[in-house]
Order: structure tokens, then C-alpha cells, then sequence
């Protein structure tokens, strides 16, 4: 995500951006696995946001096909931040994920340990204007209702990003 996209006053530039930068993901994983499938490995492209099955909606809680921040940070890409983001050492948490689930065994990258959040850093939760984080997870009825605003044409338009905006690690580590 361009830092300027989340930092703009009006909410549709950063929208739009992420929703830009999912269909590109997206494109980028159903190209690779055309490639994969090209030498023999079976690949099937994961959304990267949405559709998903599981949506309950009195909670605003939904998953996906996996979660992936977690893979992220399973296959060495990055920590989970106390703002439950995905945080690269390079790229910070303006990071976007994308994913594909294929059947070859491959060498993951080893788990990020040389850096994590600043010890009792706590910016993200204190700028969470509505308390939806714990440093653990995200209640995500709270922060999507504050979040999200629902446009009567139908689409989301996202008002909130206070939480990735005060990370000492936004831009990536200094």
C-alpha cells in the first residue's frame, strides 16, 4: 500500500487502493498457478479478501479460506503486530497478502525473530478510537462497524486505519 493512500484525508483513495492491490494479488496467484500447473504441481488460487463462506453477521466476523496473516507469518514473511497485522521488516504493515494452495512440498523461510514490536508499545491500541484491540486480536463487530462505512450503492468504503498509521513499524524497520 502507498503510505500516502492510507494517510489521505478522504477515505476513497485508501479503498480503492486496497481494493487495486487485492485484485492484483489476485491476478498474481491465478497466474502462478497456470505456471505451476504448466510443470505438473496442482494449484488453486485463495482469495485474497473476499468472497469467504464463513460470514456471521451479528458479529461482523468473518473468515477465509485460511487466515492469511498467519501463513504469512508462518512462511517467514513477517511478525504479527499487537495491531493483529501482518508487519514485514522492509515493507511494514502496509503489506498486502496474497496465497495459493498447491501440492508440493516446499521449504518454507525460517520465522521472523530478529524483530517485534517495540516492548510496551501500545500506540495501535491506544489509537484504536473505538477499543477493538487487545494487543492479541481484533473484535472485529466493533472495529468493522466503526471501520466500514456501507455506502447505499453497495460497496464498503473503509473510514478507519488509525491502527496501521501509528505503528513505529508502518514503512518498515528503521
Amino acid at each position: 500500500m502507498p503510505p500516502e493512500a492510507i494517510n489521505a484525508e478522504n477515505p476513497v483513495i485508501y479503498t480503492h487502493a486496497s481494493h487495486l492491490l487485492y485484485d492484483a494479488l489476485d491476478k498474481i496467484g491465478l497466474n502462478l498457478c497456470y505456471a505451476l500447473e504448466n510443470r505438473g504441481i496442482h494449484a488453486v488460487p485463495v482469495p485474497t479478501d473476499v468472497p469467504y463462506l464463513h460470514w456471521d453477521a451479528e458479529n461482523k466476523h468473518g473468515m477465509g479460506i485460511i487466515s492469511m496473516r498467519h501463513a504469512a507469518y508462518n512462511a517467514g514473511l513477517g511478525i504479527l503486530g499487537r495491531n493483529t497485522l501482518l508487519i514485514n521488516g522492509e515493507l511494514g504493515n502496509l503489506v498486502y497478502i496474497g496465497a495459493i494452495l498447491i501440492d508440493a512440498a516446499i521449504e518454507p523461510d525460517p520465522i521472523v525473530t530478529d524483530f517485534d514490536c517495540p516492548p510496551n508499545c501500545t500506540l495501535c491500541l491506544d489509537a484504536c478510537p473505538i477499543k477493538a484491540l487487545n494487543g492479541i486480536t481484533v473484535n472485529q463487530k466493533r472495529c468493522r462497524q466503526y471501520s466500514t462505512l456501507e455506502h447505499p450503492r453497495g460497496w464498503d468504503i473503509y473510514t478507519c486505519s488509525e491502527c496501521r498509521q501509528v505503528c513505529p513499524y508502518k514503512t518498515g524497520r528503521e
